[in-house]
């Protein structure tokens, strides 16, 4: 559930943090962008839904996505994995929950080789250092369209499997 935290000003904002550590080609660019949930998360629907019930009753809200990968300069909610969480995600932004992309990098002792699939080779006890590098670049609409022609054509196709069985 989102955390409560002291503000400056001594308000309370809601902090809502999700670690991000899917990724992709983003379009035609050579930018990579990374993608949240990597699954359907019933948990995090519930959490961005809370987020939306605290500002829409006067609260501050944030989202705050950690990107685990130095890689990427952009973010999105993965509309291909969970299209209600982004569908979600963005009436949690238009209500006023603020989303922020946060870029980060993981520095590796020496004697740790970590494979392109993200497998960690070698090396003993694991103890990484996790450096900010700067905020990523939000982008709510990625890949919307596709995934919700995709979810048509999936309905379309149930409904003739069940007339077909029905007949």
């Amino acid at each position: 559930a989102p955390a409560a935290s002291c503000r400056p000003d001594g308000g309370l904002a809601y902090l809502e943090v999700k670690s991000v550590t899917l990724a992709e080609q983003y379009g035609s660019t050579t930018d990579k962008i990374a993608l949240f949930p990597d699954t359907v998360s019933d948990r995090a629907q519930r959490h961005v839904q809370e987020l939306t019930r605290m500002v829409q009753s006067g609260q501050e809200a944030i989202c705050v996505f950690v990107i685990q990968r130095g890689d990427c300069s952009w973010f999105a909610p993965c509309w291909e994995k969970d299209p209600q969480y982004a569908r979600l995600l963005g009436q949690a932004v238009e209500a006023g929950v603020k989303v922020v992309a946060m870029c980060c990098s993981l520095d590796m002792p020496a004697d740790v080789v970590v494979d392109e699939e993200g497998a960690v080779q070698g090396g003993g006890p694991l103890s990484a250092t996790v450096r900010y590098t700067g905020p990523a670049k939000v982008d709510l609409q990625y890949k919307q369209q596709s995934a919700q022609q995709e979810q048509q054509a999936k309905g379309k196709a149930r409904g003739r499997k069940r007339k077909a069985v029905g007949s």
